[in-house]
């Protein structure tokens, strides 16, 4: 349908009132400023394998069932299937290794009290037998929401490459397909106030030698599996990058050995999202990233509890402390 703006004139009066409006808080101080999740739309997450792009999903999601009380589908067969998913997801709740044998791994109790949260905000798709489409996952997902009547507020695929595409009809020819396929999705999450994540590897990245190491050095967007096709769809684009170790940065300071960089380097809609760079870093007995505030350690939210609570960083290990400053029956 085609509108001119008088007929558009009570819904521009509204947006003018309301402002731009910024997406939802994703965990992490220091990425606020660049990041936000935007109901109805998309974000593109780039990295090289290893570069932890599946647990700065699953984090972010998490952190966002925890403040916003959101349900996730997520569909990533690199991962493995739902019992290895699961593991992620539950060591990441409790914050300590997994398996019974681990040293100071989670106990009964606490797998049972993670289960008992993670239950209705995660639902794993099980591709053992099949492959799925864009169109699969959403159908699933629309029998899910119907079956349980719920609502499924964010969807990953990690990654895109396993998904199952048809170029048949577009001749082959991966740009027009990408640009359909992703145009659909993009409609979707409008209509249907969802957020899409989809995670991509770097195809044809060259390396770097210096000083005897080799590295890759950060993925432009145009690199990406469906390259310039992608990056022109995308809304917000996000790229993470390992710096190598034995380097040092602009400052002249060492990277560090955990040390990620997340750079944002699309940002749409305005207001939820800006171009620029943050950084991470990898805890990896917690299974969780966590962030460097004036020389503290802050976890995924911990540094927002601080400001709500006025709690020390150091009482901050405590994850009830977390879920009773932003479940939902907490009442400020």
């Amino acid at each position: 349908m085609i509108k001119n703006l008088l007929q558009m004139e009570t819904e521009i009066l509204a947006f003018h009132k309301s402002g731009i409006q910024r997406g939802e808080y994703v965990g992490f101080e220091c990425l606020d400023s660049l990041y936000t999740k935007k109901k109805g739309s998309m974000t593109f997450i780039l990295a090289s394998p290893h570069s932890g792009k599946t647990e700065f999903n699953l984090e972010l999601l998490l952190n966002l069932s925890i403040k916003h009380n959101e349900r996730h589908v997520i569909f990533s067969p690199e991962t493995g299937d739902y019992k290895d998913l699961a593991k992620e997801l539950i060591s990441k709740y409790v914050r300590k290794p997994f398996f019974q044998s681990d040293i100071n791994g989670c106990t009964e109790a606490e797998i049972y009290n993670a289960i008992g949260f993670l239950n209705d905000k995660f639902f794993i798709v099980d591709n053992d037998e099949n492959s799925f489409s864009f169109d699969d996952i959403v159908s699933q997902t629309k029998v899910l929401e119907a079956e349980n009547r719920i609502k499924i507020d964010n969807i990953l695929f990690d990654p895109y490459n396993e998904v199952k595409h048809n170029m048949s009809e577009f001749g082959s020819r991966q740009d027009l397909y990408i640009e359909d396929a992703i145009g659909k999705l993009r409609r979707y999450a409008k209509k249907e106030n969802k957020h899409i994540f989809i995670c991509m590897h770097p195809q044809d990245q060259q390396p770097i030698t210096e000083n005897g190491v080799t590295y890759y050095p950060p993925p432009h967007p145009r690199q990406s599996a469906g390259g310039q096709s992608f990056f022109r769809k995308a809304m917000a684009f996000i790229i993470l990058w390992r710096p190598p170790l034995g380097f040092n940065d602009k400052d002249g300071k060492p990277y560090r050995d955990n040390e990620t960089h997340v750079i944002i380097a699309k940002a749409k809609p305005k207001g939820s999202a800006k171009l620029g760079m943050c950084k991470l870093f990898w805890d990896w007995k917690k299974n969780r990233f966590y962030e460097m505030i004036d020389g503290i350690v802050y976890f995924g939210l911990e540094y927002e509890a601080k400001k709500k609570l006025n709690i020390e960083s150091g009482n901050l290990n405590n994850h009830s402390i977390i879920i009773n400053t932003f479940g939902k029956d907490f009442d400020f």
